[in-house]
């Protein structure tokens, strides 16, 4: 910095527009600076979906009986009720080609790569995992490589106060280590994985069926005992992400959360709220629709939204190839659409964003796909269900014929009932 004699003396004017240039690049670099941490803080607290995808699909691939590190699978067999009827351990040394496909493949569904819809990254919170016992668990659990068995009991424990379920259910647990291959050369390992994969799955009794009985070589009436569904529940920890150890997450799927387990579970053991999936988000925006719209709510204005909708999509599809994140739309963003391109009146407005605010959050950004179907057109009432293309959406439309409110699909390249194809009324339009 110029002292004041210097800044005063003949040339200091010269050397005021210097110090006034140093301050503002210096300006410009500290926003620069803002601009790239928020750019990666964002990343962060986002996540970028399409490598997590990729990430969830190379961990999903070697989830299978012959790439398997595993010695064992341990499991608890629980009661609707919340006690433990048994808890056990399968050698995968033992198991044969059936029953090893068996287990990995309910490992392999909660390894879903639906993000946001029933996988979440469920980043913990930094004091969550400084500090927590929980957190603490789990990496007691990893570090023993699950074969503490006083560990797998506190994490059963853990599990059954917060899971609950009209039957039985089981709880499947899988340690694995995988030497992550370099994207340069396969041959090279850039680090080792370790980390556990845990299903939790409803047990159902099967039904008495006529089975063979071998030693009286004939047929009698017999059960299969209980057997195990999909799972309901699960998680992989710790997470990973950009193909690296990331002790910080967690990979949480939940393919049911009506009754409340999996925000249960989810807060339970990293300290986490479960994001809204897609099918309550959807369910949430058609509320705010109805609020909005009312009766207006018409035929023509839906279509004309998830038109919208769709194409902007379409649209942001390159910059997500490109590494950007997907497209996420505001209030505001919908409101504008809603008014310039769907007739909304300005009254209807007013109530969309109480109502928006109200079940998302005012600052609340959603991806379209997880507002409504962008690819399919689907009219349904009670008794009839019928599904288009989106191009062909403006095939159907409603009409009230004396008094009577019907659905008209045009028919212009024919009618099929059941593949067997309809002749029409000779001279007229309807079906016979």
């Amino acid at each position: 910095l110029l002292s004041r004699s210097e800044r005063t003396s003949s040339g200091g004017a010269s050397s005021n527009f210097a110090l006034k240039f140093g301050r503002w690049n210096q300006i410009i670099f500290n926003y620069f600076c803002l601009f790239i941490i928020h750019q990666q803080y964002t990343k962060a607290e986002k996540g970028d979906e399409t490598v997590n995808k990729k990430e969830i699909a190379e961990i999903k691939r070697r989830t299978t009986a012959a790439k398997t590190t595993a010695s064992a699978i341990f499991g608890c067999f629980v009661s609707a009720s919340r006690e433990q009827i048994s808890s056990f351990s399968v050698p995968t040394l033992d198991m044969d080609e059936q029953e090893g496909n068996q287990y990995f493949g309910i490992f392999k569904k909660i390894l879903a790569p639906q993000l946001g819809a029933k996988s979440f990254n469920l980043e913990m919170d930094v004091n969550f995992v400084a500090n927590s016992e929980e957190h603490k668990l789990l990496m007691a659990l990893r570090k023993s490589r699950m074969k503490d068995g006083g560990l797998r009991a506190a994490l059963y424990d853990k599990i059954i106060e917060n899971v609950t379920m009209e039957q039985n259910y089981l709880i499947l647990v899988d340690f694995e280590t995988y030497d992550v291959p370099n994207k340069q050369d396969a041959e090279q390992s850039d680090e080792v994985f370790s980390y556990f994969l845990v299903a939790i799955c409803p047990v159902k009794q099967s039904k008495d069926e006529l089975s063979y009985i071998t030693s009286s070589k004939d047929f009698h009436n017999k059960s299969n005992g209980q057997v195990s569904g999909s799972p309901l529940y699960g998680f992989m920890f710790p997470a990973f992400n950009e193909r690296m150890t990331d002790i910080n997450s967690a990979l949480f799927f939940a393919n049911k959360t009506e009754n409340g387990s999996a925000d249960r579970l989810a807060k339970a053991l990293f300290g986490c709220e479960l994001p809204a999936g897609e099918e309550t988000t959807r369910e949430k925006f058609t509320g705010v629709m109805r609020t909005a719209l009312g009766d207006e709510c018409g035929m023509d204005v839906v279509r004309q939204l998830q038109s919208e909708l769709a194409l902007m999509t379409e649209a942001s599809e390159s910059d997500i190839t490109q590494g950007q994140e997907p497209l996420k739309l505001d209030k505001q963003d919908l409101t504008r659409i809603l008014e310039q391109k769907c007739g909304m009146e300005q009254h209807q407005s007013e109530l969309f964003a109480t109502a928006f605010d109200e079940a998302f959050g005012k600052d609340a950004e959603m991806e379209p796909k997880n507002m409504m179907e962008l690819v399919k057109y689907k009219v349904s009432t009670p008794n009839v269900s019928i599904s288009l293309k989106r191009e062909a959406a403006h095939d159907v439309q409603m009409r009230t014929i004396d008094g009577i409110p019907y659905i008209l699909v045009r028919a212009d390249d024919g009618v099929e009932l059941n593949g067997i194809p309809l002749d029409r009324v000779p001279g007229g339009t309807e079906l016979q």
